[in-house]
């Protein structure tokens, strides 16, 4: 872990998330709103693929010393992505669960 790099990260006011998979661990800055702004436009404008995009996005956010691993990881279990889509965006508003009423 480079821990300079979180820290500098921490220091500009990202919030930095550590996703650990069993001996594995990967590290992850949270997405700010323009990101997810940026990213839901993406997908409003039919660019890509939805797994393009989100792999994408999670590159991106990622902040760990082990890109190779990553990389590999992603590889070998393809279908992790949407659990580390899921993780980032956690407390973003994404898993809001509201009870809707009609009045």
């Amino acid at each position: 872990m480079n821990t300079q790099k979180i820290q500098e990260l921490k220091d500009q006011g990202y919030k930095i998330i550590r996703l650990e998979i069993g001996d594995k661990e990967f590290y992850f800055r949270k997405p700010i709103k323009a990101e997810l702004i940026f990213y839901q436009d993406e997908a409003l404008k039919n660019k890509g693929s939805i797994s393009g995009r989100s792999e994408k996005f999670v590159r991106k956010l990622f902040v760990g010393e082990n890109v190779e691993e990553f990389a590999q990881y992603l590889e070998d279990k393809p279908l992790a992505l949407g659990n580390f889509m899921e993780e980032l965006l956690k407390d973003m508003g994404a898993d809001e669960n509201f009870t809707a009423t009609e009045i």
